[in-house]
């Protein structure tokens, strides 16, 4: 619930969180998944009538390094550990997986390539969840084909390296593929430092044609990234805004784009979208 009164101070309207269960299941504090879930669902129901209102839901994420193959997972991983997990939703009796909209892939990209996570992704879109997944951050560029083609994701999350391959860059544009990119956290994780020479790629991004978005990323966690003006920031989207402005140069009209974009690549019903772009341009217009 803190996340999102943050988020509503911030002028957030739509939100979509990223949980990882198995940290509190299994990592941590043996918490079950009716607590993980039915917890977060209420604070999302709560957001509602936060002033101004969020509208939030849950993004269910599989820690990709929690499978047999990886030696540092710890306590090790069962075989069918993710899928096991969803077919848990699926079959519970208190309806936890209409508590959430669609699953994803998230923790320590390298040398976890989606293709691991194909069956639980073909269930997950069997039983109408959308899918995303972490690709192209730290990992290679192909594996954000593999999450296109194996995972069948509709969203990349990060997707920064798809600079790397023209093709990759190329098919993500033709095909009007959503990148959520969290330049901040890049920042700290000194993903932008080791590929792009320390320089903000949101700019390269969306002058290729990119649909790019910007995003907080565990804003609890990262803060005190400082950009080349000095100027320090955190893990909220706010700051994302502000880092990205400043590091990109970029114009009010383009600020304005990234906006329309991000609610153009949620998860929501064309009445909604609507609906947000209106506000989108009436905050501008009044702004102005």
């Amino acid at each position: 619930m803190a996340y999102l009164q943050k988020a509503s101070k911030g002028n957030v309207r739509h939100c979509e969180i990223f949980f990882d269960p198995q940290t509190h299941m299994i990592e941590r504090n043996n918490i079950s998944i009716e607590t993980v879930v039915n917890g977060l669902h209420r604070a999302c129901q709560a957001g509602k009538s936060l002033d101004p209102p969020v509208d939030a839901h849950l993004i269910l994420c599989f820690l990709r390094h929690r499978h047999p193959g990886c030696a540092w997972a710890s306590p090790p991983a069962t075989k069918n550990e993710a899928l096991d997990l969803l077919q848990t939703l699926i079959d519970s009796d208190d309806d936890l997986l209409g508590k959430i909209i669609g699953v994803g892939l998230d923790s320590s990209e390298r040398d976890n390539p989606p293709e691991i996570f194909k069956d639980v992704f073909r269930l997950a879109k069997k039983v109408g969840l959308r899918c995303v997944a972490h690709a192209g951050e730290e990992g290679p560029s192909s594996y954000i084909t593999d999450a296109l083609d194996i995972l069948g994701c509709e969203r990349i999350d990060h997707g920064v390296r798809c600079l790397e391959s023209d093709a990759v860059v190329e098919r993500l544009v033709s095909e009007g593929i959503p990148l959520t990119v969290c330049p901040c956290s890049n920042h700290q994780l000194q993903v932008i430092s080791r590929y792009f020479s320390g320089e903000n790629p949101v700019r390269t991004m969306m002058s290729r044609g990119l649909k790019v978005t910007l995003n907080g990323d565990d804003p609890a966690y990262f803060f005190g990234h400082e950009d080349k003006f000095g100027q320090t920031h955190g893990g909220y989207i706010e700051s994302n805004y502000l880092a990205t402005a400043k590091e990109c140069a970029l114009t009010a009209d383009e600020l304005v784009k990234l906006a329309l974009n991000s609610f153009e690549s949620s998860f929501i019903s064309n009445v909604q979208m609507q609906e947000y772009r209106g506000m989108v341009k009436e905050y501008c217009a009044n702004f102005q």
